[in-house]
């Protein structure tokens, strides 16, 4: 494994602890990263900075991605996981398309859509929507189609979509959304990389204004077309308010 791969190479244990690679536990060292399919974060120079690591179990109950803690290359709120391939084109399009995963950044990018990037996690930081907005200005949001669970009024790829886009907003950036077309809420889980299998799959999701989007979205529980103040205080007052 991992661990007996490092001491042949002679690495220091105390460093690969420090970058999360490795913990210590009552039964000793052992590799934080394992039983997990294991993929590179780059920096914008293509430079290997961290890793993030989804896992081979279906068990619910452990954690579905796991990224190395922060280190002295490496902070989880400054990272944008796929820049390195997706800057060019982005500068070209004016446009990032935005997803949650690393598999879903691989996916996309390999069939020939190479400005989409991934925050690793549900929050996209407003330092890496800075990052994203010296490059770009449009920012196209492709959801987790998830189920809906006991409790919850949205799946929680929509609820991640209401407070990103805000958030793209408020960062002076125009925010559209390009979601699965399933039913909704969706029957089973599908995210982009196991539904968006081809360039003819990626044509078939319709690109919506944000605010349109989020006003239909809330469409079945309340409309909130009948609401300006609503929709002022929500979006327009905090933009106006940033400028």
């Amino acid at each position: 494994g991992f661990i007996a791969w490092a001491q042949k190479k002679g690495l220091d244990f105390d460093l690969l602890e420090q970058v999360g690679l490795i913990g210590e536990g009552e039964r000793g060292r052992y590799a934080m990263l394992r039983d997990r399919y294991t993929i590179p974060i780059y920096d914008k120079m293509s430079r290997i900075i961290g890793f993030t690591a989804r896992t081979m179990s279906d068990n619910k109950d452990i954690c579905k991605y796991l990224n190395l803690k922060n280190s002295l290359v490496y902070h989880k709120d400054t990272s944008v996981f796929g820049i390195n391939l997706a800057q060019k084109q982005a500068r070209i399009q004016d446009k990032f398309y935005l997803v949650e995963g690393g598999p879903d950044v691989i996916k996309l990018q390999s069939i020939g859509i190479l400005n989409t990037v991934a925050s690793l996690g549900g929050a996209w930081t407003p330092n890496q929507l800075k990052q994203l907005f010296k490059l770009a200005h449009k920012v196209i949001f492709i959801p987790d189609a998830d189920t809906l669970k006991d409790g919850n009024k949205f799946p929680a790829g929509t609820v991640n979509v209401f407070e990103n886009g805000r958030a793209a907003l408020e960062a002076g950036f125009t925010v559209n959304v390009r979601e699965i077309p399933i039913e909704y809420p969706a029957p089973k889980k599908e995210d982009p990389d196991s539904w968006i299998v081809d360039k003819g799959h990626f044509e078939q999701m319709r690109d919506e204004e944000f605010i349109f989007w989020y006003c239909t979205a809330l469409k079945s529980r309340r409309s909130c077309f009948h609401s300006p103040r609503s929709m002022y205080q929500k979006f327009l007052r905090p933009i106006e308010n940033a400028t």
